[in-house]
C-alpha cells in the first residue's frame, strides 16, 4: 500500500509539476559557424511557414508560438556570420522556410523537419528538407530553460546541416 502511495504521489508530482511548470522561454542563439569576410551577396529571409498542426498553438503561458520566428532569426544570424548582407526586402536572393514537423516523444527525444527554399533572381537554386532529432537526457522538457535549450539545440544542428547548401547555392559554386 504504501509502495501503491509513493508511485501515485511522485506521478501527481510529476504531472503537476510538467502541466504548471512555466515555459516563457526567451530566444538567445550563438552561431554555429565561424565568422567570414563580408561577401557582398545581399540576401533576405521571409518569415518561416508552419505546416506542422501541433505548432498551431501557443506555447504554454507564452504569448505567441515563436519557432517559426526563431529558425528565422537563427537562419539570419547564421548568414551574417558566413559574411552575407542580410535585408528584409526588396533582394533578388531570397530563402524561405517552412516548419513540417515538430515532435516531442515519451523517450525525451525533441525534433523536427525544415523546408528550405532558396531563390536566386527569381529561380529556385535549392529546395531540401533538413530533419534533426536530439533526446534530452535530463528526461522531460518542463521549464522555459529546459524548452529553450532544446530548441536552441535543434536550431543549431539545423543550421549545420543546412547552412552548406544554402552557401553553395547562393554563391553558385
Amino acid at each position: 500500500m504504501k509502495r501503491k502511495a509513493l508511485i501515485l504521489g511522485i506521478g501527481l508530482l510529476f504531472i503537476f509539476g510538467c502541466a504548471h511548470g512555466t515555459k516563457r522561454p526567451q530566444f538567445t542563439y550563438e552561431s554555429v559557424t565561424p565568422q567570414k569576410p563580408q561577401n557582398n551577396v545581399i540576401v533576405m529571409v521571409s518569415p518561416f511557414t508552419v505546416s506542422d498542426a501541433w505548432l498551431q498553438g501557443e506555447v504554454k503561458n507564452s504569448n505567441k508560438n515563436n519557432i517559426p520566428e526563431w529558425t528565422k532569426k537563427a537562419l539570419e544570424i547564421e548568414l551574417k556570420s558566413l559574411g552575407y548582407s542580410v535585408v528584409e526586402s526588396g533582394v533578388a536572393n531570397v530563402i524561405k522556410g517552412d516548419i513540417i514537423e515538430t515532435y516531442y516523444d515519451m523517450d525525451a527525444n525533441f525534433g523536427g523537419t525544415v523546408k528550405i527554399v532558396v531563390e536566386k533572381d527569381g529561380k529556385v537554386v535549392l529546395e531540401k528538407n533538413y530533419s534533426v532529432t536530439k533526446n534530452y537526457e535530463n528526461g522531460f522538457i518542463a521549464t522555459a530553460e529546459s524548452y529553450e535549450k532544446m530548441v536552441k539545440m535543434i536550431l543549431q544542428d539545423t543550421m549545420k546541416e543546412a547552412l552548406n547548401d544554402i552557401d553553395r547555392a547562393l554563391l553558385g559554386v
